[in-house]
């Protein structure tokens, strides 16, 4: 075994017998929210194995936890070991990336003393020294019975200055995979920007969608992990001085973690509205509009609800910026799918040729698709319009 290098003092790796009476001590400060640190080791080996010696002046505790720094690292096993001889291991066998700590983790029994704590872990293939600390906190702890300053060794909140933002709602990840609906409503106001803080674990985000007071539903691009203490760059809304209903979230806690909290904030820049797009001028006659997006930025998908027909074509028309199309999906009255061979890239102004759908007239239940205005562009707008072809029935796309 490779030896670590022990951060704690030096009078916790003497036997307890040897250690000074309590008047001489000084007892470490209290963390934020309670936590106290018991100890620090160096991983310095593929595989190491460490004691964190606590003993009976650093208090008693209800709960621990694990902060890992400066590398991942595979935590095999820990042993708790208590002052009156007893001894649990949680079962804990995770994988920690850098700078993420685990959950709280329940000890057995209540203000327990803890004697010593064993671990046994490695770095993971490439990875440097990390360190691992152990922190311990009784529940019962209250700011002002022992002091809530946050030291250097604990994880920072996020940096972020609310000041001119409305928190707009919170959740907390309950588990490896979730799904909450943050509801706003007009009473908070009206917003042009929205920001989201991630606090207390990592926090890997799979969608964000805004639902605003007309029903209009927009996704920003916004897939990624969060560390613990990050947020978001500031996100604009399509349009100006949105009233938003709610905003819905998937996102799942990383492995290891502890239960993230997700904060949404929303803002009015007193930007101006940009301006609208110009319409593309073109004969329509027998054709009709079944409906139309706002392209903001990429986009997972979106769907229009057309619910009408019946029709032989369909065509797509771009105002206000170039636009890519992606996975373009019809689907029919009957629930048959009609789908776009490849993606469709559309200059600022045009629209494609007519596309037949395939059978004789058709009903059109929806239209889904994925987009992206191209880089550089602004805000398209996007049509979709039907008619029944004339001259006869289509053929077969």
């Amino acid at each position: 075994m490779l030896r670590a290098s022990i951060v704690v003092a030096a009078l916790f790796a003497m036997p307890l017998a040897a250690v000074a009476q309590p008047q001489q001590q000084a007892k470490p400060a209290v963390q934020k929210d309670g936590w106290q640190l018991l100890g620090e080791q160096t991983v310095k080996g593929k595989r190491d194995k460490d004691t964190f010696v606590v003993g009976k002046y650093e208090g008693k505790f209800d709960q621990i936890q694990i902060n890992v720094l400066d590398s991942d690292i595979e935590l095999k096993d820990i042993t708790v070991f208590f002052g009156n001889g007893e001894k649990w291991s949680p079962g804990t066998k995770m994988s920690f990336k850098e700078g993420q700590r685990s959950r709280a983790i329940d000890l057995p029994g209540k203000d327990r003393m803890i004697a010593k704590i064993e671990m046994t872990y490695a770095n993971t293939p490439g990875g440097g020294a990390a360190r691992v600390q152990i922190l311990g906190r009784d529940k019962s702890w209250k700011p002002g019975n022992g002091g809530s300053a946050p030291s250097q060794n604990q994880t920072p909140a996020a940096s972020f200055d609310p000041t001119g933002w409305t928190l707009l709602g919170e959740q907390t990840v309950n588990g490896g995979k979730d799904k909450d609906t943050i509801k706003v409503g007009k009473y908070k106001g009206a917003f042009d920007q929205i920001t989201m803080v991630v606090t207390d674990s990592d926090l890997d985000l799979e969608s964000l969608t805004v639902k605003f007071s007309k029903g209009e539903m927009w996704s920003p691009a916004l897939r990624k992990t969060f560390k613990e203490g990050s947020r978001s760059h500031v996100i604009d809304l399509p349009g100006k001085d949105r009233v938003i209903s709610k905003i819905e979230l998937k996102y799942a806690n990383l492995p290891g973690g502890g239960k993230a909290k997700v904060q949404i904030y929303g803002r009015d820049a007193g930007r101006p509205a940009p301006p609208p797009p110009t319409k593309v001028e073109w004969d329509n006659k027998g054709w009709s509009l079944l409906g139309k997006s706002t392209v903001d930025g990429w986009r997972d998908k979106d769907t229009l609800k057309v619910n009408k027909g019946p029709f032989s074509e369909i065509m797509f028309v771009v105002a206000g910026s170039d636009v890519e199309l992606r996975n373009i999906v019809v689907v029919l009255g009957n629930g048959e799918k009609f789908e776009m061979p490849s993606n469709v890239v559309f200059k600022e102004g045009t629209r494609t040729a007519p596309i037949d759908i395939p059978g004789k007239l058709r009903k059109i239940k929806s239209v889904d698709f994925s987009y992206a205005n191209l880089p550089g562009g602004g805000r398209a707008q996007l049509e979709v319009w039907g008619r029944k072809k004339p001259g006869g029935d289509p053929k077969p796309f």
